[in-house]
């Protein structure tokens, strides 16, 4: 099975004023993009909520354990083992990036990291960057946009991959789409943000075992 291992270190550093909330779909600009493939996950569930479901525009409009969406192939992490699985998504234009749209849909509050790639880094496995890691707040009963910002990026940004903790609630934790924001950012601007005002948290003994 692919998995994914790392440990996240609750050490607040400085950075990139990495923010979280959640927005409506009315407040994504104009020029953010959906998911257009799919590079690689840690796993999915079986033949329905696979990481293709995770590609386009949103489609699951109720709160539920829903096939067109991705879910992996653990409810939960088994005690000892890592909580942590990922999805990686490609975007067919490349641009200057200041943030994500994650539609969670099923088990909501399960985002714990986000990396872009750079554009220019024709090995996948290369030019990973930490954009955005904390404590996901989305209140679970209803579908939620969960909103990440960071400050705007240098390079050009092709793909996300989202590390979720599958111990965030008791049920599947599943993922509707993720929109890539580029250089607009949503309006009106939550006026609630829930974490992180001016930092990002630090990443210690990040260890992948990651295969497309």
């Amino acid at each position: 099975m692919k998995r994914i291992a790392w440990a996240l270190v609750t050490i607040l550093i400085m950075t990139t004023g990495a923010q979280a909330a959640t927005i409506g779909l009315d407040d994504i600009p104009a020029d953010a993009q959906w998911a257009s493939d799919v590079w690689a996950y840690s796993s999915q569930y079986n033949s329905h909520w696979t990481a293709n479901d995770a590609i386009g525009s949103p489609n699951v409009w109720n709160y539920s354990d829903n096939p067109g969406a991705w879910a992996t192939d653990r409810k939960n992490a088994s005690p000892g083992a890592s909580p942590y699985e990922s999805i990686t998504l490609g975007y067919s234009s490349a641009t200057q990036s200041l943030g994500a749209v994650v539609r969670e849909n099923y088990g909501n509050g399960f985002v714990a990291l986000i990396e872009a790639h750079d554009s220019s880094q024709i090995d996948r496995n290369e030019g990973w960057h930490p954009v955005w890691a904390g404590i996901d707040n989305t209140p679970i009963g209803n579908v939620e946009n969960f909103y990440a910002s960071w400050a705007l990026t240098s390079f050009l940004v092709d793909a996300l991959r989202i590390t979720i903790n599958i111990n965030a609630s008791t049920t599947w934790e599943e993922i509707d789409a993720v929109a890539l924001l580029g250089t607009t950012a949503p309006t009106p601007i939550p006026g609630a943000i829930w974490l992180l005002g001016s930092g990002l948290l630090g990443l210690v003994g990040l260890r992948r075992k990651m295969t497309a």
